[in-house]
């Protein structure tokens, strides 16, 4: 090829780009440089079974191709087979030309593997599929669900088949999953039900907060340990055994400060390790010892991490990337709002710079921050390969680089840079009693809920009785449905400090309120399901929970412009402005225009609305409201203006609920 083959994928480090940045030749030879280190130093070439991709991933991960055993597998695909797996990651590295994130080529990455896992399992060249139109009808029922996924490769391929002299799938075949993808909407990231949310919420920040209260003993106790631990390994280099002072093996030369669980006693924090640990587990635990510490911090950085995904709407990525001084105080308009920053994003014009989060989530950081400090200290210590700006200010979420963890030493030789893969799935396995046995079962009520949000719900995974499986996307999504949604959320003891955040969204994500530059994603996404939340509402208004307080004929008349209407014609309707739907304290109302009369707090301006319907759910507020105009009415002037307004009102709140909202 006569044009420069310049590698596609974004990277942060030139340094590394300048090494293997251009592609000689397509093929390429086999001493090729696929993956370098921060040193410039090969780590592996194109013609190795694996590719160690943490300088081009950003986190420790591998690309291997079928030829040799691994921990999970054995030897799957031939030499050839495994060639042209090689081949094909290098043409969407180095010779196409569209420009991708690292996690498109891991994504990218898995989709082929899954192509040539397919076609091994049948027996056949992967440059054979498309001679097998069974086969191909098989794999994309398999894939249906991500159809879309695959098409870019398949086309691609067949692109470039004079340059690779082979194709998958031909022009039809492909044509045909084009089609399937079509048919395959995605499905929606389900919605954490509240009863479960809220407990998440609730038993994360009683863990930081006894976290919190305990700090400075937890502190004192890790540099102890750490002392210790120095004394006892002097002369240590990297790759040796560290040599613990808490295990009575020890040879006669070393120091054995007695059992750990003793220390811990000592410094105060025994308890708050039992409860988290140990009490109510909902699996067996063993024994307190020192790698019970690390795995606690470890707890802390996970269940904080989730928090700040339930708070702010961050994607874990976004969470991976924040440094300990991420937290702020803004005050907006009057109001303060609470923020938290990325790490090189502090100007104001910086559209990435900032999400929008509430008070709560200071605890979280803080101490997520301890935790982080002391971690760094001990990587700097190993020698753990990390930028100048991280000694003060290091990333909130770091490996355990403290010896006595469980794979301490493989977490020394990655770079701070290549960061930690945190999984909200792991949160029973790094906290074992964050919650008590039953506690995630779904129930009956979870279910509904869940479901209502979400229709396409997987109901064989998120079943009654199966314990609900949390995930990072699913706290983004409830947070943004929640928000958008708030005043049908049921009261709950966070629902204050909530409800705040809630406010806060509306303000600055809804209303773009500010001039200050807010996370565009996090913002599109608000709106989006804002209209999605909207849409929902308007199809429940045939149902029996919304009547007219006029009569049931100008009900059918209010709602006709439903009829055969799906709820994504709504929300286009909605982002229109032809279709909408505000909240009142009757129930909603449907009319464009604004209400000269404030119908959001004022009753009496429904009584003779043709556009407004109320709902039984409503019949809470409605009472309240009563039961307020009753008491305002003991102390109101025997004559009056006043008197005339609060027994208007007062009379239409009794129709409301004595008529139409307890109606059968």
């Amino acid at each position: 090829m006569s044009n420069r083959m310049v590698s596609n994928v974004r990277r942060e480090n030139f340094s590394l780009e300048f090494v293997n940045d251009e592609l000689p030749s397509f093929p390429p030879p086999d001493d090729f440089p696929v993956c370098v280190d921060e040193n410039g130093s090969v780590l592996a070439r194109f013609c190795d079974d694996s590719w160690p991709m943490q300088q081009w991933l950003r986190k420790s991960c591998a690309f291997t191709f079928g030829m040799k055993t691994s921990k999970r597998s054995r030897p799957w695909l031939t030499q050839g087979e495994s060639y042209l797996f090689r081949l094909l990651l290098i043409l969407i590295m180095w010779v196409t030309p569209d420009r991708m994130e690292p996690s498109t080529l891991q994504s990218r990455y898995n989709n082929i593997k899954r192509i040539f896992r397919f076609c091994s399992n049948n027996k056949i060249s992967v440059a054979d599929l498309h001679r097998y139109p069974q086969l191909v009808l098989e794999f994309t029922a398999a894939i249906s669900k991500f159809a879309a996924n695959y098409i870019y490769i398949f086309r691609t391929i067949y692109e470039y088949e004079g340059l690779l002299g082979f194709k998958i799938l031909n022009s039809a075949q492909i044509y045909d999953l084009y089609c399937v993808s079509r048919k395959n909407h995605s499905t929606q990231t389900p919605y954490i039900p509240s009863r479960l949310s809220n407990l998440h919420l609730v038993r994360s920040l009683e863990l930081i907060r006894d976290y919190k209260r305990s700090s400075a003993a937890f502190e004192g106790l890790f540099d102890y340990v750490w002392q210790e631990y120095q004394a006892n390994n002097k002369g240590w280099v990297r790759g040796s055994k560290f040599i613990s002072p808490f295990s009575s093996r020890a040879s006669r030369n070393l120091i054995y400060r007695g059992p750990f669980e003793q220390v811990a006693e000592e410094y105060g924090v025994k308890d708050v390790l039992d409860k988290w640990m140990f009490g109510s587990a909902r699996r067996p635990c063993r024994g307190m010892t020192v790698s019970t510490l690390s795995s606690f911090f470890g707890a802390i950085s996970l269940v904080g991490a989730t928090c700040i995904a339930s708070m702010s709407g961050m994607r874990r990525g976004e969470i991976n990337e924040l440094r300990v001084d991420c937290f702020d105080v803004a005050e907006l308009d009057g109001e303060t709002v609470y923020v938290l920053r990325g790490e090189t994003t502090k100007t104001i014009k910086d559209d990435d710079a900032r999400w929008i989060t509430c008070e709560d989530v200071r605890d979280v950081i803080a101490a997520m921050s301890s935790v982080a400090k002391l971690r760094m200290k001990v990587a700097i210590a190993l020698g753990v390969s990390h930028e100048e700006g991280e000694v003060d200010n290091p990333y909130l979420v770091l490996r355990s680089y403290e010896p006595w963890s469980t794979g301490y030493s493989e977490a020394i030789a990655i770079p701070t840079s290549v960061r930690k893969s945190i999984d909200a799935i792991s949160l029973d396995a790094q906290c074992p009693s964050l919650f008590l046995p039953g506690d995630l079962i779904i129930t009956d009520d979870d279910f509904k809920e869940a479901l209502k949000v979400n229709p396409d719900l997987n109901v064989k995974r998120f079943a009654v009785g199966k314990d609900w499986v949390f995930a990072f996307h699913q706290f983004r999504r409830t947070l943004m449905v929640n928000a958008c949604h708030s005043q049908q959320v049921s009261p709950q003891s966070l629902q204050y400090q909530l409800k705040h955040l809630y406010l806060s969204m509306s303000m600055y994500y809804g209303r773009n309120a500010s001039a200050l530059a807010f996370n565009s994603k996090v913002r599109d996404e608000y709106i989006s399901t804002a209209y999605e939340s909207m849409g929902r509402t308007i199809m429940d208004l045939k149902s029996p929970n919304f009547v007219s307080p006029i009569s049931t004929v100008h009900k059918e008349r209010a709602v006709n412009f439903l009829e055969a209407k799906a709820l994504k014609q709504l929300v286009a309707q909605a982002k229109k402005g032809m279709t909408f739907i505000k909240e009142t304290i009757q129930g909603v109302c449907l009319s464009t225009e604004p209400c000269e009369y404030g119908s959001a707090d004022y009753v009496l301006a429904c009584k003779n609305c043709v556009s407004g319907l109320a709902s039984k759910e409503n019949l809470p507020v409605i009472t309240r409201v009563n039961h307020w105009l009753e008491s305002q009415l003991e102390h109101a002037p025997q004559e009056g203006p006043r008197k005339d307004a609060l027994l208007a009102q007062h009379e239409y709140t009794q129709h409301l609920i004595n008529v139409i909202l307890v109606e059968e």
